[in-house]
């Protein structure tokens, strides 16, 4: 009977400690919230040392992308992923903002042509192509903007979806992943007008 009252009080004191830890983990990055947009020069205030809950309060609430392990993702500077993975938010981080700031990788997924336009009730889809570069990853994308898209003009000014034309040379960061078909399916978080 001592055994089970002592096993019982490990695994209640257990289950405490993780509903804790979760819950610590859930106010500032959940699967639940949007992808934070911040800067760079917010990410170069990360210190070497900082446990990951100190981070994340600096940077601001973000989406965990993980799957498997925690990943808390941010949009730096609109062109740049910055991915830090986690197991525990009480651990220290091992890298300074600046290590931090090579270790994103760009968030354009297409940079090309609006070659077709559907227009929808509340969403237009753009058909993009152009060639694989150095800091995109397609070639050709059917694209959905809808209201929550930014829309950008070249000097940043926001725009409206019916500001899209044929024509139009366009950089695409996608909300999330994309359906991995021919030409590849997503939904855009912004769309900067190129020209």
């Amino acid at each position: 009977m001592k055994k089970i009252l002592m096993l019982s009080a490990l695994v209640f004191v257990t289950v405490l400690f993780a509903a804790g830890c979760a819950g610590a983990a859930g106010e500032l990055v959940s699967s639940d919230y949007d992808i934070a947009h911040i800067t760079g020069d917010s990410v170069l205030q990360i210190e070497k040392g900082m446990t990951y809950e100190e981070i994340f309060t600096t940077l601001g609430k973000t989406r965990d992308a993980g799957v498997g392990m925690h990943v808390a993702q941010y949009l730096v500077d609109e062109g740049s992923y910055l991915n830090i993975g986690y197991d525990d938010m009480n651990s220290e981080n091992p890298y300074s903002g600046e290590e931090w700031l090579d270790l994103t990788v760009s968030a354009i997924g297409i940079r090309g042509e609006v070659t077709d336009i559907s227009e929808g009730e509340d969403r237009v889809t753009i058909l993009v192509e152009g060639e694989v570069q150095e800091d995109t990853m397609y070639d050709k994308a059917s694209v959905t903007v809808g209201q929550d898209t930014v829309v950008a003009a070249p000097d940043g000014s926001p725009l409206d979806m019916g500001d899209i034309k044929l024509g139009d040379m366009v950089e695409v960061v996608f909300e999330g992943p994309v359906a991995e078909s021919y030409p590849v399916q997503g939904t855009a978080m912004i769309v900067k007008i190129l020209g």
